[in-house]
């Protein structure tokens, strides 16, 4: 069986380190050779890329290049490709290929249908899903969207959720904690949905309380008006030497690790892969409670907060802060939650039977 996983970057972000770990993964399965497209440009995860997965980058320039397309098909058509996995907005020149050629097109929605101004749709979605041979979804509730707007049948889109490995952290990538320092680290792409301002307000109200803070806040951005705004509130709110905007990581692992809490103050998630990246670095996590964040993080295991209510953040993040015992117990739960939930093997193992059968029909 050949598989490609197709992705658009290799920017670091949650369906691209998908992407990534799934290449990865099938590439240790006999029988498999496993493919990896990248449709615009590499990035920070290339280095994770293991060196049994076959590696191609498009270098597609603009929404549509008519030459990166050829291009495309005969990739497939020369490593003889059975399965084209396709993830989040990666899928239009596969669908455009799938009639004309022999694969069967995967289709791999991280973030949900996007909507335009007027409320609609974007229509390329429902027209072209109707050469998805299969749909993955992150959430539940993205898979009862999709059933709602794709022309797709019902028990051909199909929950898959999240999963992540422990990336180990080498000499190079070690990072000192500052000594002193309660450290906060948030991963996230710089983005508005990521609602940054809302962590940045919590940590003003507990900076007055709490001395010697630290926040990383990890993550790329390709929104530079955004970029600047998150840096004028940190200004504004007096925390140039508190909040640090670090930027995209190769291994935000080398971060978890020397973390005090890890939170992610989101105002819209699918389910998150950090919320799992944290479960396995062993971090005791505060997140804001939406989309699937609960199916990750729960009272038991972590603290969950309302979106967009700095006070109720800071509140959570201060607690535990004040209370590292406690704070470990629940840490220790997650990372056992994650384990168990959340492995490689379980998600391979549901992809496979989904290619097999997929092939058979």
């Amino acid at each position: 069986m050949v598989v490609a996983q197709i992705i658009d970057s290799l920017d670091t972000g949650g369906a691209e380190v998908v992407a990534v770990n799934m290449a990865n993964a099938l590439s240790r399965i006999e029988g498999v050779t496993s493919h990896l497209v990248v449709t615009r440009h590499t990035g920070a995860l290339e280095a994770r890329v293991d060196p049994a997965v076959k590696l191609f980058v498009l270098q597609k320039k603009g929404a549509f290049d008519i030459k990166a397309l050829f291009r495309l098909r005969s990739y497939f058509i020369r490593n003889a490709v059975d399965i084209v996995h396709a993830h989040s907005t990666s899928f239009l020149y596969p669908a455009i290929l799938e009639p004309f050629s022999s694969f069967m097109l995967v289709w791999h929605d991280h973030y949900g249908l996007p909507i335009r101004a007027d409320g609609k749709r974007h229509y390329p979605y429902k027209i072209f899903s109707s050469l998805f041979d299969h749909v993955f979804c992150v959430s539940q509730q993205l898979v009862e969207n999709n059933r709602k707007h794709l022309r797709v049948p019902r028990h051909k889109i199909q929950l898959l959720y999240n999963f992540s490995v422990k990336l180990d952290v080498t000499a190079t990538e070690k990072v000192s904690k500052p000594e002193g320092r309660k450290l906060i680290v948030m991963s996230a792409n710089l983005r508005p949905q990521k609602d940054h301002l809302n962590l940045i307000g919590a940590i003003q109200q507990l900076s007055a309380e709490i001395p010697n803070l630290l926040v990383y806040c990890i993550g790329g951005t390709n929104d530079a008006q955004y970029q600047q705004q998150l840096q004028a509130a940190i200004d504004t709110a007096g925390l140039t030497e508190t909040v640090l905007l670090m930027g995209s990581q190769p291994n935000p692992f080398a971060f978890y690790q020397i973390a005090d809490v890890a939170v992610l103050s989101s105002a819209s998630e699918g389910l998150p892969l950090t919320l799992i990246e944290y479960g396995l670095a062993g971090c005791a996590v505060v997140c804001t409670d939406v989309g699937q964040a609960s199916a990750v993080v729960n009272q038991e295991n972590g603290w969950l907060v309302p979106s967009s209510d700095s006070t109720a953040l800071a509140n959570a993040i201060g607690h535990v802060l004040m209370h590292p015992e406690a704070a470990a117990v629940k840490a220790k739960r997650l990372q056992q939650f994650v384990q168990q939930f959340f492995s490689e093997e379980s998600a391979i193992y549901a992809v496979m039977n989904t290619y097999k059968h997929i092939l058979k029909t």
